[in-house]
This record gives C-alpha cells, structure tokens and sequence, in this order.
C-alpha cells in the first residue's frame, strides 16, 4: 500500500455542509428533526445531529430527507433542492465528549433536484 489508504467505497461522496431535514415515515406520528449534511453519494447520504435533539431512531427505519444543496464551484454543483426517501443503514456516536450522532441513510428512491 506505500502508505497510501484506498478508497474502498464504490460510490464517490461529495463533502456538502447544508440542513437536512429528515421526516420518519410512519403511521403520522409527524416525528421530523434536523441534521447536518457531511457528504452525499448517489446512494446515500452520512448526517450529523446533537444527541439531545435525537428522537428514537433504529436501524431499517425510513425518512423524508429534504435538502437545499448549495453552489459549490469546486464540484460544477449548481444550487437547488434535492428530496429522496432514506433508510437508516447505520448510526455511529461521535466520541461522547461531542455529544454528536452520525446517521448513514440509503437512498430508496432516486433523490429528486430542482434547481
């Protein structure tokens, strides 16, 4: 390896700081919270949140996800919205001095943007 870590993702992830708003789909309890966006791929998206803002999430769950995606002039995106549907694929707790939560979602459908 000379030292050099490899990529071992198949999907490359665009670092994209922004709200997310995240809606749980279910039998319309109307549970929403908001998180950070730390990066997007064409299959998901990783989002950080304060643990004392955290509802009940369990792996498997799924969730509106609505974002505004910023101009980026280092990666041609063009600014505009993007909506999709996401599966909690895993939850990590940041070191617990951080109090902060990292959420892995899958998308299950295509995200949507409008520019």
């Amino acid at each position: 390896m000379g030292g050099v870590l490899e990529e071992r993702r198949k999907y490359r992830r665009l670092d994209i700081r922004t709200d997310v708003l995240c809606k749980k789909i279910d039998s319309g309890c109307g549970h929403s919270f908001k998180a950070n966006s730390i990066n997007i791929s064409t299959e998901g998206l990783l989002a950080e949140i304060a643990n004392h803002h955290l509802m009940e999430i369990n792996d498997g769950e799924l969730f509106g996800l609505e974002m505004d995606v910023p101009v980026e002039d280092n990666t041609d995106l063009l600014g505009g919205k993007l909506w999709a549907y996401g599966k909690v694929v895993r939850i990590v707790e940041q070191q617990p001095q951080t109090s902060k939560k990292r959420i892995a979602f899958q998308f299950c459908t295509r995200p949507m943007f409008e520019i």
